[in-house]
């Protein structure tokens, strides 16, 4: 499963919709990734967001940061 469809259900619709607009206009930028289970990401949206998500195979848990209101 990749770390996409892991954290998907942590979004709302209108959230994965503006997601996916800002990706397709480029406003998602690929910072780092270690292995299947980690990335990070800058979004340009309203403003400048971090956003990063990690997968922990020994407790099956994800874990999303995002400077975002979202998550504030």
């Amino acid at each position: 499963m990749s770390l996409k469809e892991l954290a998907i259900d942590s979004f709302t619709i209108t959230s994965q919709d503006r997601g996916e607009l800002l990706f397709d206009e480029g406003e998602v930028h690929y910072v780092e990734s270690t292995v299947d289970s980690f990335a990070s990401f800058q979004v340009k949206g309203t403003h400048l967001y971090d956003i990063s998500i990690a997968y922990f195979l020994v407790n099956e848990t994800i874990s999303l940061r995002c400077s975002c209101p979202h998550f504030t």
